[in-house]
């Protein structure tokens, strides 16, 4: 539920007043409920809906894909090809909006118009980079920092060899756009800048130290580097040796020519991947990168050398088969791997609006009707529930499909980990419990609903403490608290 339902809430939320860093702690995902926001206002709160939100993404990657590829030379059926294979490895993969997807897809938006700078010397281009980097690590930090460092060298290194005033202007014309934009959202919606600062750079800032130092990047391993992710690099092969036969040639303009620059591009944004996925930890999902590398390596092909040209077709189509039945079909991103999936119920069946969603939870992978039944149980309490209440849970559709503004939720996500939220050791967790006090007292919260079975009352109690919260009800999903009798001082 938690990867599925990530930004169902907050989107309804969003429309509703209760704003990221002003009333909920957000540390990642920004730009992403502020669009499912806008479609939830448009086309109504639904499963329906929410889907349309990850599928216009996944069109739009794949459309930009084939522009990009037909416009820098390549056959218009080539170019429809691989995006088309791209389709159907890039949105499918999680299914529902995802914070990583969209930081690499709008990275992506931000790298094809750094290669239309390149291949056009269109200055127009450049306004758009700044305000595409922006979405993207507005979306998630990772990988638009790293993608941003890359293309930042890669940029500096050409604009030496083309100086042009008009570059540095375009650039810095992007940047006013998007920091007057970003002032004024801020500023309009009475959202404090510090909070923003704490919420999503120096609290993030701990988690990437902390992750660095631990097993998450080291050590650099040939099976964890290499054999995981060998189709990725065997996608960048005929790039790798496109580079090398340049080198060889000993051009001194080498670092001036477009077409070098743009498949070094290509081959630093599959290694940043790569060094994202290695840093999360999650599902792997950056094989949607295979057929735009391939897209790209036969962009770049000697067109006189034919079974090269089959080589890149067939290993894309087995690549994408491959991932699509061992990977897409089983739902393995949503930990579905080992489940029945025909075992499935109609979420129609907890609520109208979720029509269209097959329900089945890991967790509840033999009886998925028991978790329907408890959660339409706790579906009519919530209903009844007039009072300010916090809701803590991964299955984050409760206010949007019950149109309820008082299930109020202090955090995007629950996830005691560490990462959605910082734990007591954290540096600034007296922030973080500043900020949910704050919330507490200004809504007047007596209740808390704690509705999950992988979470625990901790999010609270290491904040107010344990000994003021007093257990009302107490089942295998729903925990009621009272903690009327806090007292909510920081």
């Amino acid at each position: 539920p938690i990867d599925s339902f990530l930004v169902f809430d907050s989107g309804y939320r969003f429309i509703n007043g209760q704003l990221p860093f002003r009333d909920i702690w957000t540390p990642f995902g920004f730009t992403l409920e502020i669009i499912q926001g806008i479609i939830f206002y448009f086309f109504g709160v639904s499963w329906n809906s929410y889907l349309l939100h990850a599928a216009l993404f996944n069109f739009l990657i794949s459309f930009s894909t084939f522009v990009i590829l037909n416009k820098l030379g390549l056959k218009i059926y080539l170019a429809l090809f691989y995006s088309l294979l791209l389709s159907v490895v890039s949105y499918p993969v999680p299914g529902s909006p995802f914070l990583d997807h969209h930081s690499i897809i709008f990275s992506i938006f931000f790298l094809y118009c750094f290669i239309l700078h390149l291949k056009t010397n269109n200055n127009f281009y450049l306004f758009f980079c700044p305000i595409l980097f922006v979405l993207a690590f507005l979306s998630k930090q990772t990988p638009a920092t790293y993608i941003l460092i890359y293309t930042t060298v890669i940029g500096m290194i050409f604009l030496v060899n083309n100086f042009s005033y008009k570059k540095i202007l375009f650039i810095c014309l992007g940047l006013l756009f998007s920091s007057i934009c970003f002032y004024f959202f801020f500023k309009i919606n009475e959202i404090s800048l510090s909070s923003f600062w704490y919420q999503y750079i120096k609290f993030p800032l701990t988690i990437g130290e902390a992750r660095i130092n631990s097993e998450f990047l080291f050590p650099l391993e040939f099976n964890r580097i290499i054999t995981k992710y060998k189709l990725i690099h065997i996608s960048l092969i005929p790039l790798l040796f496109s580079i090398y036969f340049d080198f060889k040639k000993k051009s001194k303009s080498l670092f001036n020519n477009k077409d070098f620059l743009i498949k070094i591009s290509i081959i630093f944004f599959s290694y940043s991947l790569i060094l994202h996925q290695l840093m999360t930890l999650n599902q792997k999902y950056i094989f949607m990168i295979i057929p735009l590398n391939l897209g790209f390596s036969h962009l770049f092909l000697d067109n006189k050398k034919k079974y090269l040209s089959s080589f890149l077709i067939t290993f894309c189509l087995i690549s994408v088969f491959y991932y699509k039945v061992s990977y897409l079909d089983n739902r393995k991103f949503m930990e579905l791997e080992n489940v029945n999936l025909n075992n499935y119920v109609d979420s129609s069946n907890l609520h109208p609006s979720l029509n269209n969603l097959k329900w089945i939870n890991s967790n509840f992978s033999e009886n998925p009707k028991n978790e329907i039944e408890q959660l339409r149980r706790i579906s009519k309490i919530l209903a009844n529930e007039n009072d300010n209440v916090i809701v803590i849970t991964h299955y984050q559709f409760f206010s949007a499909v019950l149109n309820k503004k008082n299930l109020l939720s202090f955090s995007k996500t629950y996830t005691y980990d560490g990462i959605s939220l910082p734990k007591k050791e954290n540096k600034y967790f007296q922030i973080y419990k500043k900020f949910v006090l704050e919330k507490f007292k200004k809504n007047n919260i007596n209740k808390i609903y704690l509705i999950d079975t992988t979470l625990d009352i901790s999010v609270v109690t290491d904040v107010v403490g344990d000994d003021c919260l007093k257990t009302v009800t107490k089942e295998e999903i729903l925990k009621i608290y009272d903690i009327s009798l806090c007292e909510l001082n920081d």
